[in-house]
């Protein structure tokens, strides 16, 4: 057996990240230069061996959300990837488009935020007004479902401060699961370990830099600032350069629980306009008492065993606590092998320990050590022909840099 690991608010604060419907002009973008990143001492280098890269990790290094990626930066399934959809509405034309983001949670459950099936004037959508379409482009969708039921919480006041309330629950009139390969994903009934100073997934089909009519699926990276247990709320940084926008709402920040179990710890409620700074979530587990009440017990394990099996060779999957663990395999941990008649990595990674965060540290001058995704990364700097130091960038934190300078 395995060992067990532990496993919005007011507009006058910011801006509910709901799209509208689509209008023409770009939106506005005031990323900042990233030079003062690229510039300081550190130089990859050429190492002679497999080296873990601190630099290919940080979000808004690959271009597009707002300056995000067609693909997610951390380990999860194909199929895990298209449990995250797209609401979509009618706009009075006969045409759809999309308005907000959710994620298929059971068999025939959505989570996503409650401000996106509720007027600023008061009332509710009616479901025969919204449809969750899943698939890379919510306008040419994979499949598109037919919503029976919205469940909103109560307590949310869209004028109010009290970002945890902000959860719906969207009820299919079919399973998703009968027509394509997808899995779902849990949410976070507790409060996920260490993840103030760590970078957490976020995915939504709302506005980019360069298309204020988006409607295909972007993924960023965002930092976690602080959690605010008052008011059920995670604040995440896009630093400037990535984050949530406009149609982003009801879309999961997701996170590796126990370092291998991808759970949702928080949905878009709120966050500044200029879509690539600070972004606040409706945290989950602050949330448990309505979501619980209306989303089912479900069995995402099914016929998994602890022992887990191998996915090919570059994921080890097995179940854990009621969810399904998985870890991605690759040059520097091996592949995934069964061992003992365990399948895992060759060479499994560390889970992060308490303390350790993206800044990470140094183990003297030689190992820069970090954590990412729920692992620890470590970069032996020396056979780079370099050292570890503090570069004095906030983002990067500890990392290898060039002795001579």
């Amino acid at each position: 057996m395995r060992s067990t690991s532990m496993l919005s608010a007011g507009l006058v604060a910011g801006w509910l990240l709901l799209a509208c419907s689509p209008t023409s002009g770009d939106p506005s973008n005031n990323s900042n230069n990233i030079n003062n990143i690229n510039n300081t001492t550190i130089n990859n280098g050429i190492c002679p061996t497999a080296q873990d890269d601190k630099l290919s990790q940080i979000h808004w290094l690959s271009r597009r959300i707002y300056h995000g990626t067609t693909g997610p930066g951390i380990c999860l399934s194909d199929a895990q990837a298209l449990a995250v959809g797209s609401l979509v509405t009618e706009d009075g034309g006969g045409s759809w488009y999309n308005f907000c983001s959710g994620t298929l949670v059971t068999d025939r459950y959505v989570l996503t935020a409650s401000h996106c099936t509720l007027s600023p004037w008061g009332g509710e959508m009616d479901p025969s007004e919204v449809r969750f379409t899943l698939g890379d482009d919510a306008l040419s969708p994979e499949d598109v479902f037919t919503v029976i039921a919205i469940h909103n919480n109560p307590d949310y006041d869209m004028w109010g401060n009290t970002t945890g309330w902000d959860h719906a629950i969207l009820e299919l009139d079919r399973s998703p699961l009968d027509y394509l390969p997808v899995e779902p994903i849990p949410y976070a009934a507790t409060a996920p370990d260490n993840i103030i100073g760590n970078y957490v997934q976020q995915v939504g089909f709302g506005t980019t830099e360069d298309d204020n009519d988006n409607s295909t699926k972007w993924w960023t990276l965002e930092l976690v600032d602080s959690v605010n247990e008052t008011l059920g709320e995670m604040t995440v940084n896009g630093q400037g350069e990535s984050s949530v926008c406009d149609g982003d709402s009801g879309g999961p920040s997701l996170h590796a629980l126990g370092g291998s179990g991808l759970a949702i710890i928080g949905t878009v409620s709120w966050g500044d306009a200029s879509c690539v700074d600070y972004d606040h979530y409706a945290m989950t587990h602050w949330d448990q008492t309505y979501l619980s009440k209306w989303i089912p017990e479900y069995d995402y394990c099914g016929d998994l065993p602890a022992e887990g099996t191998c996915d090919g060779t570059g994921m080890a999957v097995w179940c854990e606590g009621g969810i399904v663990h998985r870890e991605c395999c690759d040059e520097i941990t091996g592949p995934c092998t069964v061992i003992g008649g365990i399948a895992q990595c060759q060479n499994t990674r560390d889970v992060c320990p308490e303390g350790l965060d993206f800044r990470g540290t140094c183990d003297g001058t030689s190992i820069a050590r970090w954590c990412f995704d729920g692992r620890v990364h470590t970069r032996d700097c020396v056979s780079c022909g370099q050292v570890c130091a503090d570069t004095g960038n906030d983002t990067i934190g500890s990392y290898c840099v060039d002795p001579n300078l």
